[in-house]
């Protein structure tokens, strides 16, 4: 009798279908690359112990640490108990969101519950949470979270009938990912899904992920420059001063002002959906919307969005349309632990023939980044360059598509320091290398994509920095009252397991927990 245990990397994956060009899904990253780490062990009949009889523990990749190898699929279960205590939570009602909050929250994290959300929607199915609570009850349960999380920020504010007036809160987490991902900070304010109808303030980024992450929130009775005033204080106290580089807002004139007072170096932008949705509001004529479309997500440089604008203009006689007049003098002066698994487990499957740029980039950027660099890798194949002017400081490239009419981009290309620079402006405005510049390296025979297009918020290696300053876990509600708690509650559940089909064992466990 023997047993074999192999590394989860192990073998290759069979290639079918990783190659057709209309793939509606992305295909999974390729985490088989043929490791012959493995053990095996026999049974000796005589003693009916195991021994090992082969070891190889050399690994041919990178080993997952920390609490990513618990998302691995051979690590993941779901016990019986599991599984009934889903169906006890489902039958009284709960919902399936809920139920993984409070196994997570008695195990001692979500990294300990054993297997994922994504596991647990499977057998449940999903809905949305509903949360309320009235003014008294959320400054208190706000505080009692600051006894758990020792970087909670919590502030409120009360007028002079002592009501509450402004509350402000954040988390650790929160705090730890605004000193990453705070350079553009989000600043919405008009949600008010709530029965006394007030505000309530997102402050919210994008991660290494490009994923919405929320920096902060608050509630507000009045939407006046000072109660923004206020709350971009409570923001600056609790992301110890540090200020964002741009700002995204609806427009708000009381927010606008707020944010110049604060933030007076920060660059405020509109917001591209409201700006969107109150076309058709302020312009009474239904053929503008595809023309500001155009003109305000289109790829162009300067000089074309002045000329497309103007012909809107003209073509919709929108001169005296004040509306008009502030969006283009604003617009023209310029525009957290599965997703980390995904990223660091395995490689994405390389798909163009650009190999050496393209692992390049799958190694630095997260998963979801990746897929936007190779977007603009396949676009750069059709582009080429077609002079190279020297430059005292260095090299002027122009690009053009292969059929060499229409546009020409500009690209500079610096090589003490590297540098490269498009006239496009896309790299300065989405942080993401642009076709022209890619095609420029491929040009330069460059296969390793250079740490000045690679910004640090976008890489897998974004929190690294700030993982060594606080620790792993400690942004985590881990409390010695709450640590004892999950310690015992995981053992109760391995003893529960053990006992539960044998009448005599259950019942020594439950004379035992008696006497105690």
């Amino acid at each position: 009798l023997q047993q074999t245990f192999l590394c989860s990397c192990e073998g290759f994956r069979e290639d079918r279908g990783l190659t057709l060009e209309n793939r509606k899904r992305e295909p999974k990253n390729e985490t088989r690359c043929g490791c012959k780490a493995k053990f095996r062990v026999h049974v000796d009949i005589v003693s009916m112990r195991w021994y090992v009889t082969l070891l190889e523990i050399d690994h041919n990749h990178d080993l997952l640490g920390g609490t990513l190898c618990g998302l691995l699929p051979a690590h993941r279960k779901m016990s019986q108990g599991d599984i009934d205590e889903i169906g006890r939570n489902r039958k009284a009602g709960i919902r399936p969101y809920q139920v993984y909050g409070s196994m997570a929250n008695t195990s001692g994290g979500f990294h300990k519950v054993g297997f994922v959300k994504k596991d647990l929607y499977n057998q449940v199915g999903k809905q949305k949470k509903l949360l309320y609570s009235d003014a008294c009850g959320a400054v208190k349960y706000l505080q009692e979270l600051c006894t758990k999380d020792p970087l909670m920020f919590v502030a409120h504010s009360i007028d002079k009938e002592r009501k509450l007036e402004r509350l402000f809160w954040c988390d650790g987490e929160s705090r730890m990912n605004y000193e990453i991902f705070g350079d553009v900070l989000a600043f919405d304010a008009t949600y008010r899904k709530n029965k006394y109808n007030c505000p309530f303030v997102v402050f919210s980024g994008v991660n290494h992920h490009n994923q919405t992450i929320v920096f902060a929130t608050g509630i507000v009775t009045r939407e006046t420059e000072e109660t923004y005033v206020w709350l971009l204080e409570q923001l600056l106290i609790a992301m110890k001063g540090k200020h964002p580089l741009s700002v995204i807002t609806d427009g708000d004139t009381a927010i606008k002002n707020a944010i110049k007072r604060i933030f007076p170096k920060a660059h405020h932008r509109l917001c591209a959906w409201h700006l969107l949705r109150n076309v058709s509001s302020n312009i009474g004529i239904p053929d503008v919307m595809s023309h500001i479309k155009r003109c305000m997500l289109g790829d162009m440089e300067v000089g074309q969005f002045e000329m497309l604008w103007h012909e809107m203009v003209e073509k919709f006689d929108l001169h005296d349309n004040n509306w008009i007049k502030e969006i283009c003098l604003t617009y023209f002066r310029f525009r957290e632990i599965e997703a980390d698994f995904q990223s660091n487990y395995g490689q994405p499957v390389l798909q163009t023939s650009l190999r050496g740029i393209e692992r390049s980039a799958a190694k630095q950027f997260t998963k979801e980044i990746f897929i936007l660099f190779r977007s603009v890798l396949k676009k750069a194949m059709l582009l080429r360059v077609i002079e190279c002017q020297e430059m005292s400081t260095g090299y002027i490239l122009k690009v053009v598509k292969y059929c060499g009419v229409g546009r020409v981009w500009h690209v500079t290309y610096c090589e003490d320091p590297l540098d490269l620079r498009c006239s496009c402006l896309r790299m300065e405005s989405l942080g993401l290398p642009c076709d022209h510049i890619v095609a420029v390296l491929l040009y330069l025979d460059i296969d390793d994509l250079p740490s000045c297009l690679v910004l640090p918020r976008w890489s897998k290696y974004a929190k690294d920095q700030i993982r060594e300053k606080y620790g792993n876990g400690s942004l985590y509600w881990d409390s010695q009252p709450a640590a004892r708690y999950s310690g015992i509650f995981q053992m109760c559940k391995v003893v529960a397991e053990l006992v539960h089909d044998d009448l005599d064992e259950f019942n020594n466990v439950i004379d035992m927990l008696g006497d105690g």
